[in-house]
């Protein structure tokens, strides 16, 4: 495991992961018609994420009509992780994928549930790099996955 060795509950990692906004910056899953603000849900064994333009999720509310992808466990291929510096978030700030290039990123490699394409790439960011470690370190130690995780230490000045 490349962060740390013990974690603390499931439960409280998966409310931790899921309470932050992640930027979902591409995806070539075909039904994704856009990029923006994610919240990563992550269940025994799959990545669920939602959107909802404009708002919090309330998650105790109706999940089903806001999930917008969905990656199971058994379809993930490969997941790398790019460390960059943290980056403070401007409040009236626009953000798309191109100013979110230098937000520490969580790639993954996961096939196609029809068979059509042999898989897709979704990567996700987070202008806090421990947001993108605790991704890290929850899907190696649940998924049993194997993480290429690389490390950016130079200055960024977006």
């Amino acid at each position: 495991m490349f962060f740390k060795k013990k974690l603390p509950e499931t439960s409280e990692i998966e409310n931790l992961i899921k309470e932050q906004k992640y930027f979902l910056s591409e995806t070539e899953i075909p039904n994704i018609t856009f990029i923006g603000f994610v919240n990563v849900v992550i269940f025994k064994d799959t990545f669920q994420l939602l959107w909802n333009p404009g708002q919090y999720i309330n998650y105790e509310n109706d999940l089903i009509h806001r999930v917008r992808a969905e990656i199971k466990k058994e379809d993930i291929i490969s997941v790398s992780v790019i460390l960059n510096p943290d980056i403070t978030l401007l409040f009236n700030e626009t953000y798309d994928a191109f100013s979110t290039r230098h937000f520490s990123e969580f790639k993954i490699i996961h096939k196609d549930p029809f068979g059509i394409v042999p898989n897709f790439k979704t990567v996700i960011r987070h202008s806090q790099s421990y947001w993108i470690k605790a991704l890290t370190v929850y899907c190696e130690s649940n998924f049993g996955l194997k993480c290429q995780v690389t490390e950016n230490n130079k200055t960024i000045n977006p």
